[in-house]
């Protein structure tokens, strides 16, 4: 009988068996029938330095062995590493791991660690792509200093993170994983953002595997301009919020919306992948729901209210009655005293001013206002005007009443006095 492979006796038994089997020949059967498949299927071949997906099957002897897609497992050591961080490995989790061996097996590591990292390693990171772990001591003319047994290792400003903003003193004192760029004698130049941006292109990935047009996102702001604020998604993929999909409301700008670091809800409008990057928007309004389904029932035609005015057009003033719901105060209705020729003649943007609903349009979804109905000079020239035409109408209705009798008078006494003639012989 073949002997176990020295893992999996340790392990306490062969992933392949079937413990409830009742039919040992079928399961042989079907055991050999998965043999043969794995020996049928082409194997990528790996080379030190790849960036592989490894699945942990076991932690056994100081090592973590995972399964690496290979006929053979791949084991990471532990030896160099705390209690704590063997703690984050789980059985049955994936993780991102490196090849840094293939000498005698397919020996796995998370980087080159820094009490390893001799010259020679070095150059064989630099050569393999392996990363190498590193703690950054101090800051010089541009860049900084990065503490590796052995060597004098420098890194870039530009080369110390994707996003910048962050002041230097921000990562002194702070161990990472760095890509080796050059080693020209003891002097080893680093890279950690050019890492960071290999494991963000991974996410990214995946990210846009699972995106969707309508997605609902928790994302955090990490940037505003004045068209709109950036999201972060993840893997280095931010999403626009244009600034006209930041709120119902009009803002005057973004930063009166939102503030950078501030954790947000967004409804993902576009996702567009044909360029070198991938291209995606979102909206923070639509996460609320219409103004125009939650909040036009909260107002009545013929209402006086206070409104802000948000814009100026031409032919009049947009101004909010309630956040989202805005309303136009045409420049005919904005006063009764003079002629208006612009509306900034009388109000301005941000403004509060009172007005009266004049209409309400459900289907149009408009919203009609009128600053000078509530005038004293125009109140008191309406109603002059209503006496006015409430007396003229008096007038000519006493004068048709007058003509009436006048006509009824005449006709009766002709009408008489023929009778009377009659009468008489005369």
């Amino acid at each position: 009988m073949a002997k176990k492979h020295r893992f999996l006796e340790q392990l306490g038994g062969d992933p392949f068996e079937d413990e409830d089997s009742q039919a040992p020949e079928a399961a042989s059967n079907e055991f050999a029938d998965m043999i043969a498949h794995e020996a049928a299927r082409g194997f990528a071949q790996l080379r030190q330095g790849d960036k592989i997906e490894a699945k942990v099957i076991g932690i056994i002897d100081g090592s973590i062995v995972c399964d690496v897609g290979q006929r053979s497992e791949g084991v990471l050591p532990t030896e160099a590493m705390d209690a704590e961080e063997i703690s984050k490995y789980k059985v049955g989790e994936t993780y991102f791991l490196y090849v840094s061996s293939m000498k005698n097996g397919i020996e796995l590591a998370t980087s080159v660690s820094a009490r390893h990292a001799g010259l020679d390693s070095l150059r064989d990171a630099m050569n393999s792509g392996l990363p190498i772990e590193g703690k950054v001591t101090g800051e010089n003319k541009g860049g900084y200093t990065v503490e590796l047994p052995g060597a004098r290792a420098f890194c870039p400003f530009s080369q110390i993170d994707v996003v910048g903003g962050k002041p230097p003193a921000a990562f002194i004192g702070q161990t990472f994983k760095f890509k080796v760029i050059k080693v020209a004698g003891r002097d080893v130049v680093l890279s950690r953002a050019a890492l960071l941006r290999e494991e963000q292109a991974g996410e990214r990935a995946k990210i846009l595997q699972t995106l969707q047009v309508g997605d609902t996102v928790m994302a955090k702001v990490v940037k505003i301009e004045n068209f709109g604020a950036f999201i972060e998604l993840g893997g280095g993929l931010n999403a626009l919020v244009p600034i006209s999909e930041l709120s119902w409301s009009r803002p005057a700008s973004p930063h009166s919306v939102v503030t950078v670091g501030d954790q947000v809800t967004a409804k993902i409008m576009k996702i567009d992948t044909t360029g070198d990057r991938p291209k995606v928007s979102a909206s923070m309004k639509q996460v609320e729901g219409d103004p125009w389904d939650l909040q036009v029932e909260k107002i009545e035609n013929g209402a006086i209210v206070d409104v802000k005015i948000t814009k100026l057009m031409q032919f009049g003033a947009f101004a909010e009655i309630l956040p989202g719901l805005e309303g136009l105060i045409h420049i005919s209705e904005m006063s009764a005293k003079r002629r208006i020729n612009t509306p900034g003649e009388v109000v301005e943007v941000g403004q509060i001013v009172k007005a009266k609903i004049t209409g309400i349009d459900r289907i149009q979804r408009r919203i009609g206002l009128s600053m000078k109905v509530l005038e004293a000079d125009y109140v008191e020239q309406e109603g002059k005007k209503q006496i006015d035409e409430r007396n003229k109408a008096e007038d000519e209705h006493r004068g048709v009443e007058f003509r009436s009798q006048g006509a009824s008078a005449t006709l009766g006494d002709a009408f008489l006095k023929a009778v009377n003639k009659s009468k008489s012989g005369k």
